[in-house]
């Protein structure tokens, strides 16, 4: 069986795009192609994923240069190479001028397999060294924000405590049925959530400290179930916990308070209706993997948390563990911006990782990885024969 190729080709003539067809599984690959000739059917095949674009020069309706353009309108690193039968040199230079990564003539597709297997290693490099830069930039302001937060947030502490007294003392000097009872009610409420932002920003202040103890990852999916509300009638739950999972090593309360916040995330996204899986399991990758992260080699204990909700808009997606990032307007669901951030640190702390994967009108996928303790205080750095990995 040949290797896939998800194959978007830009041809007025659909012999020469079988030719290339013919080309690619003689190298190895199975594509699947679209064959577009236009920029309104290109412009439309852009909405779908692609490994590679492949495009005539000279076409009735289109050309490879505009075809081009289109692509990086799109901003996407996706290799673009143009094979054409009426291409000289100029021609030749114009287009990798442009940012075409190849150009072969028609007459000469043997050069197209080793061409496309060149595109993609280099396209793979690409990728993972934005994806690294991403993360170091998403930890310095992470930090950042911790340093801030733990200046703050030790000060605010001692004002905030005498305050949330107050509204208590004033309900012991007055009749139960005094109109003051209730408001005093509303302020304790509203006092209750700045601590408990507060906290929030404490915890940030304190990267970097995590009690060494063993954890078992499923008796804390478990508190964090029983501490929530009951699920209402249209929240479906489905909890697959692994057995006999290895533990790992941190602090108990904040690996709780990651889960928590991950079960409270999905429950919001998807307006307490629809699906909610929650599921623990040993994972052990020999190579690094991840979609919004890259993690590393090694053996992991990972929860994944799925919900059926609207999904993360592309470029919210990149934003969401920015500290005070929300994207919750409304006074009755209005978040700090801090819960993701708060799952972040923590797991780094842990020196775990956080991934993402999320599809519009789909839903949304958390996984977080936590080192397996093997010893202990002693987290495992290799890996058996690679399990299955997330889809």
């Amino acid at each position: 069986m040949g290797r896939p190729l998800r194959l978007l080709i830009v041809e007025d003539s659909e012999d020469d795009a079988n030719l290339v067809l013919i080309q690619l599984r003689r190298g190895g690959y199975a594509p699947v192609m679209l064959r577009v000739d236009d920029p309104e059917e290109m412009a439309s095949a852009l909405e779908q994923s692609w490994d590679i674009v492949i495009s005539d020069y000279v076409m009735p309706r289109f050309s490879g240069l505009a075809a081009l353009a289109l692509l990086r309108e799109k901003q996407t690193d996706i290799p673009f190479i143009v094979v054409s039968g009426k291409i000289g040199e100029e021609v030749a230079v114009e287009a990798m001028k442009a940012g075409a990564h190849d150009y072969i003539m028609k007459g000469n597709l043997a050069r197209l397999v080793p061409a496309i297997e060149r595109e993609l290693r280099e396209a793979a490099v690409r990728r993972e060294r934005r994806q690294m830069e991403d993360q170091i930039q998403r930890a310095q302001r992470l930090e950042m924000a911790g340093t801030l937060a733990g200046q703050v947030a030790h000060d605010f502490a001692n004002l905030l405590s005498p305050l949330m007294g107050y509204p208590q003392l004033i309900k012991r000097m007055l009749p139960p049925d005094h109109p003051a009872v209730k408001l005093c009610d509303i302020q304790l409420k509203n006092l209750r959530q700045l601590a408990s932002i507060n906290d929030d920003l404490l915890t940030l202040g304190r990267r970097g400290r995590t009690q060494g103890e063993l954890v078992d990852l499923n008796e804390l999916v478990e508190q964090a179930l029983a501490h929530l509300l009951a699920s209402p009638p249209g929240l479906l739950l489905e909890l697959e916990l692994a057995t006999d999972l290895p533990l790992i090593g941190g602090a108990p309360a904040q690996i709780l308070r990651v889960v928590a916040n991950l079960i409270s995330n999905a429950r919001d996204a998807m307006g307490d209706r629809g699906v909610l899986n929650i599921r623990t399991q040993i994972l052990n990758a020999a190579e690094p993997f991840g979609r919004y992260n890259c993690i590393a080699a090694g053996e992991y204990v990972s929860l994944v948390v799925r919900d059926t909700g609207c999904g993360i808009p592309r470029e919210i997606a990149d934003r969401i563990f920015d500290p005070f990032f929300t994207t919750k307007r409304t006074d009755e669901h209005r978040g700090s911006g801090l819960g993701l951030s708060i799952v972040q640190a923590i797991v780094a702390d842990h020196q775990g990782y956080v991934d993402l994967d999320t599809v519009l009108g789909q839903g949304t996928t958390f996984s977080v990885y936590f080192p397996v303790i093997r010893e202990a205080g002693r987290p495992t750095d290799s890996a058996g024969q690679p399990a299955s990995l997330p889809m």
